[in-house]
């Protein structure tokens, strides 16, 4: 179950997006991921469709990790990666 997905931020033409979600046990997990407008846009569409997802299909996993949001460490190395 995938509840929230937030833009982290914008980089010409792609997105550092946070996705909260739980797997089959209930487990809450985060994934930050690089993706495009196209991308992030099916990815609400399948969402919103209740559609099973594979996140690797919407751009490259940037981090992963259990919990609902990354450690401050993670969201600075993000911030740095996108400065790039």
């Amino acid at each position: 179950m995938i509840t929230h997905v937030q833009k982290l931020k914008f980089q010409t033409h792609h997105a550092a997006t946070l996705v909260n979600a739980a797997n089959e046990n209930g487990r809450k997990f985060y994934h930050i991921i690089k993706m495009d407008e196209a991308s992030m846009n099916k990815l609400n569409e399948d969402i919103s469709q209740k559609k099973k997802v594979d996140f690797k299909q919407y751009g490259e996993i940037l981090f992963s990790g259990w919990g609902e949001e990354p450690s401050k460490k993670v969201l600075q190395e993000i911030e740095k990666m996108l400065e790039e």
